[in-house]
């Protein structure tokens, strides 16, 4: 498989495939490393609250609704939390 002109090892070649409007948007899945720096950049550059861009890769979205549910966990008690946290 090549993506992006660069051929992808037969390992590397699980893709997401998700259709949005009338185009493709194809997400390889990240190493360790890359996944960190993805995390980080969410970590860096989103601000609770603000719409999270679907275009954005799943990792980064998923970063920012974990920094929202930190905002908001802030004022639930331990119990509240852990309620939360078996539900999903």
């Amino acid at each position: 498989m090549v993506l992006a002109g660069v051929r992808l090892p037969r390992e590397r070649q699980r893709i997401i495939i998700d259709i949005m409007k009338d185009y493709f948007i194809v997400w390889v899945k990240l190493t360790p490393e890359i996944d960190t720096e993805y995390r980080q950049w969410a970590r860096d550059n989103y601000k609770p609250g603000q719409p999270i861009d679907g275009t954005w890769h799943p990792v980064k979205q998923d970063e920012c609704v974990k920094i929202n549910f930190e905002k908001v966990s802030i004022g639930l008690t331990i119990e509240q939390q852990d309620i939360i946290n078996n539900e999903s």
